[in-house]
């Protein structure tokens, strides 16, 4: 679930669910059915483990019970080694576990990594905090539970597990201990929504800030910045009366101002997010702001108003994304669909081609688009002209995976 790099950097994220959960400030911080996993410490492998802050290697396996992408950055870019200004197209696969797997040659070939086996729904590992992409380095929310992890990369292959020495407050460390972890890029800085909310200028060291999310957000299902807009958008819900005015269910807020206030649009129709954590994406091009899951509600001006329709692609949405140009949409894998569908306005849909296979999510960047199902051993697929499609090279050593979005950057280097 990710989309295209648009102009100034920042990727989608896609947050969260869970039963009996205790919450701070209107975030999850803490949930019954969640262990409290751990890093695991043994060696990598082929396509195990990922690097840890001090250089070691993360293997999989915790200690624990536990174990859709908006925005901008520019999406030129032509020939297999990068775009006209050098840098490297990537993309990056995120799934539970902290599985990553990465192309730098345009979907071609895959390279896997992850830091634990456990592909659980409800872990410190399970990636519905999304990734995004800014200042030229990526950034992946992971946790359902605590205590959640932070992964960097300036690569896209590389990735982090940052220590607690990264979080601080007022100068001083604090570290990280959230359930959830939804990020995005606003153009400036990275946002950690989780609790506190953190801010990043780098991505590696992140501050506490006094932002908050809407009264009755008990919990954060998706979250998306549109830096050219200067929108962040979110996807919430409310699960039981705290006597605020917000009624029980899925809701939709917008912030123009980095999260510092927040607003509800008119005519919003709640199965347009109902269940986006699991199907469905937020995408936004030029005015037009898209929100599907069963439904797909539409807003040209910035979340003020809305209109809802019927899922263009009749079943559940699986994605959305763009190319600068359009809007792309997919299937949830379980339709057994592989069609890929093209809107230039959002409301008048067409097939654009069949990637041959059932698919969930798609992404673009530099000239190319790949597509790829949800579960089972990931398959990747990619095309350069939207209509002929060919599966890429990937193997990993896990039976299954899990993948919760594709996030899409421009490096200086992917190696």
């Amino acid at each position: 679930m990710e989309r295209a790099l648009l102009s100034a950097a920042s990727m989608r994220t896609s947050p969260l669910l869970l039963l009996a959960c205790v919450f701070t400030s209107g975030l999850v911080v803490a949930c019954d059915e969640a262990g409290s996993g751990g890093e695991g410490t043994g060696s990598a492998g082929a396509s195990q483990g990922g690097t840890d802050a001090d250089g070691g290697a993360n293997g999989a396996g915790g200690n624990g019970d536990g174990g859709g992408s908006g925005g901008g950055v520019d999406t030129s870019g032509s020939g297999a080694g990068g775009g006209a200004s050098g840098l490297v197209p990537v993309f990056v696969a995120v799934g539970d576990g902290g599985f990553t797997a990465t192309s730098c040659d345009r979907g071609r070939t895959w390279t896997s990594h992850y830091f634990s086996a456990e592909m659980s729904d409800h872990s410190p590992w399970t990636a519905v905090g999304g990734i995004a992409f800014g200042q030229g380095s990526f950034a992946i929310g992971l946790g359902w539970g605590f205590p959640g992890h932070v992964l960097h990369s300036t690569t896209g292959l590389d990735f982090v597990d940052l220590p607690m020495s990264s979080f601080l407050q007022d100068g001083n460390v604090i570290g990280f201990n959230s359930s959830s972890a939804g990020v995005v890029h606003d153009g400036t800085s990275f946002l950690l929504f989780s609790n506190p909310v953190f801010r990043s200028d780098d991505g590696q060291t992140w501050t506490a800030t006094n932002i908050a999310l809407p009264p009755g957000s008990h919990q954060m299902r998706q979250v998306r910045a549109f830096p050219s807009q200067q929108l962040v958008v979110a996807s919430l819900e409310k699960q039981y009366d705290d006597g605020s005015n917000q009624p029980i269910g899925h809701f939709l807020a917008v912030s123009a101002d980095g999260g510092a206030s927040w607003a509800q649009g008119a005519g919003y129709d709640t199965a347009c997010s109902d269940p986006i954590q699991h199907v469905g994406d937020i995408e936004m091009l030029g005015d037009v702001l898209l929100v599907g899951a069963k439904r797909l509600c539409r807003s040209t001006d910035a979340g003020a108003s809305w209109t809802s329709f019927d899922s263009p692609t009749g079943s559940d949405l699986g994605d959305l994304f763009t190319d600068g140009t359009a809007f792309y949409a997919t299937p949830n894998q379980y339709a057994s669909s592989g069609v890929v569908l093209r809107s230039e306005d959002g409301l008048t849909w067409s097939e654009l081609s069949n990637v041959g296979s059932p698919i969930t999510y798609g992404a673009y960047v530099g000239g190319t688009m790949v597509a790829a199902p949800k579960g089972g051993v990931p398959s990747f697929y990619f095309s350069d002209d939207g209509a002929t499609w060919a599966q890429g090279t990937f193997s990993t050593d896990l039976a299954n995976v899990t993948l919760r979005e594709i996030g899409v950057g421009m490096v200086e280097h992917c190696p």
